[in-house]
């Protein structure tokens, strides 16, 4: 696919509402690695079920997740979030659900999963017997997954 034909489909999933994922972007087989750039995605794969052997984690995630990681820098300093995501579309038998992404979400509607997974209030998990919580506080304010808390300079 071209460059504009990418770019259209692109623009219609989010004319939709919907979320463009790169799922996948270092897959271990001939062809399988992401031709396109991640910048262009509004969250990244970064978990996927194993390729070959019945093992939760493999070197196409590391490479996935060390991507994303680097990119974290540079989205806090233009103010564009690209949410991690884990996904479940296994390829061995006996992988589904693991990895799962988790969402807090105002309610369950897609719009409001979608707005969530957007904003990254979710994480990825193993199972769903994982529970996290997590939050930060700076002068007398919080914020939790997916919140911001910004920075208070003193004079």
């Amino acid at each position: 696919m071209g460059e504009a034909a990418f770019d259209r489909e692109l623009r219609g999933v989010r004319a939709t509402g919907g979320l463009c994922v790169a799922v996948h972007p270092h897959a271990p087989y001939p062809g399988g690695e992401l031709v396109y750039p991640l910048e262009s995605f509004d969250a990244v794969e970064v978990w996927n079920g194993q390729w070959s052997a019945d093992l939760p984690w493999n070197a196409d995630n590391e490479a996935a997740l060390a991507e994303w990681g680097r990119r974290l820098g540079a989205g806090a300093r233009t103010g564009r979030r690209q949410p991690a995501v884990g996904s479940s579309d296994a390829h061995l038998p006996g992988q589904l659900g693991t990895p799962q992404t988790v969402v807090h979400a105002e309610e369950l509607s897609a719009p409001a999963i979608l707005a969530a997974v957007r904003a990254g209030r979710s994480w990825i998990a193993e199972s769903a017997a994982v529970h996290l919580e997590f939050t930060a506080e700076a002068a007398g304010r919080t914020a939790g997954i997916g919140e911001r808390l910004g920075a208070v300079r003193s004079t």
